[in-house]
């Protein structure tokens, strides 16, 4: 769907092409789980907060394409602050999954943060830093 949010900045860069747009009704869990309104809120708050693409970075994959990257294309890196203090969750690959557990885990198709990733934009200025603490 292409109604998604993107900052204009972004759109030259084509992120998110096949986007698909996950419509979990959080007004229909309160209704059928009143009890827990307050964490429902609390997390559909977080998934807003979270999902602020102008603090996103935005990397271009330049390994060889693999199935979870495309040589040259651009990914969103997912990302937000709080407190003055960056947190970085993933970056959102073809399937359009954030894909940094499967990595800590080293289980992917040899995807080196270091080495087949180029940063483009990184409002944060930490990601090369975070790159190498994840890889360590």
């Amino acid at each position: 769907s292409q109604n998604i949010y993107i900052p204009e900045t972004h759109k030259k860069y084509n992120v998110l092409p096949n986007h698909k747009k996950y419509n979990e009704e959080i007004g229909e869990w309160i209704k059928k789980y009143p009890e827990i309104k307050k964490e429902i809120l609390d997390y559909k708050n977080s998934i807003i907060k979270l999902n602020n693409k102008d603090n996103w970075a935005i990397v271009q994959y330049i390994g060889n394409s693999n199935y979870s990257f495309t040589n040259n294309n651009f990914y969103y890196v997912v990302m937000y602050k709080e407190n003055d203090c960056w947190k970085v969750y993933g970056i959102v690959d073809n399937e359009e999954y954030d894909a940094f557990v499967v990595w800590k885990n080293k289980c992917t198709d040899h995807v080196d943060l270091l080495k087949d990733l180029k940063i483009v934009i990184d409002p944060s200025n930490i990601l090369k830093e975070e790159f190498i603490r994840i890889m360590k």
